[in-house]
């Protein structure tokens, strides 16, 4: 069984006993989590035992929870770190570009994720908790260094958006350019592809969109949606940043909710 399919049974035992008008999610990127290290597997452990402070209903992960998915082991040594931290609580994850075998393209640069993680888009919709997650793929037909969203991409994100319930997240690993996040010349930290046509399927329809991939924290609103990049989790860091997990609280009442997202740190500050 994936990893996914093992986490929707987790998911599925949580939510019977939280109280879904009152509860956590959790998000984080880029931990690179690898047995001969690219990174401090620390660091993710540290992000795990935060986590279950705020007793979660979930965790989205944005993507590079791996430093190269070249390897299946790399795959199965963060499952079972994850699991080790963090047994109980349910963690899923977008797919990023670390997830990829950079040599590849095609299917087979995402074959190992898809056997081993779960599949490359998925919507989690979770009526009694009032809360719709779409996680995306934004690697644009799996193509290193070519990243944005396909017209199947943001046909997929249409369709679900249909069905949404009113505490509605995006996720994906990539974030969109706006007018603040604009890329530079070959710098690959934000896309274009398909960006404009994103924010016209969200408008008004997301409380806001979650990314990862720029290994820092930032918020920023385009558009009339909100988005909060959280790739601090465990990846070497920009600097004066901080490795951290974003908490999102969600309060439900009769005439609406409220949702709160909190930074929380999980390591030392980078080197400056």
């Amino acid at each position: 069984m994936r990893m996914y399919e093992e986490q929707l049974q987790l998911l599925e035992e949580r939510k019977k006993y939280l109280n879904p008008k009152n509860y956590n999610i959790v998000f984080m990127g880029d931990s690179w989590v690898e047995q001969n290290g690219h990174t401090s597997i620390q660091i993710f452990k540290n992000a795990m035992e935060e986590a279950k402070k705020y007793n979660p209903l979930l965790i989205l992960h944005g993507g590079d929870i791996v430093f190269s998915g070249s390897e299946k082991d790399n795959f199965q040594f963060f499952i079972d770190t994850k699991n080790s931290a963090a047994p109980n609580l349910p963690l899923f994850t977008a797919i990023g570009n670390h997830e990829m075998n950079i040599q590849l393209t095609g299917d087979a640069a995402v074959a190992n994720f898809v056997e081993m993680i779960g599949p490359l888009h998925f919507t989690l919709n979770i009526p009694r908790y009032d809360l719709t997650l779409i996680a995306l793929d934004s690697l644009y037909h799996h193509v290193y260094h070519d990243y944005g969203l396909t017209k199947e991409e943001l046909e997929y994100l249409r369709e679900n958006l249909r069905g949404r319930y009113q505490n509605t997240l995006v996720g994906m690993h990539v974030p969109p350019a706006t007018d603040e996040w604009i890329p530079e010349p070959g710098d690959d930290s934000f896309f274009t592809k398909g960006s404009q046509a994103f924010f016209r399927e969200v408008k008004e329809k997301i409380v806001a969109a979650l990314v990862s991939h720029v290994h820092t924290f930032a918020t920023t609103k385009y558009k009339g949606t909100r988005l909060y990049l959280s790739g601090g989790g465990g990846a070497a860091l920009v600097k004066k940043s901080i490795f951290h997990i974003l908490v999102i609280n969600i309060t439900n009442y009769s005439s609406g909710s409220r949702l709160c997202f909190s930074v929380v740190p999980v390591g030392e500050e980078s080197p400056v």
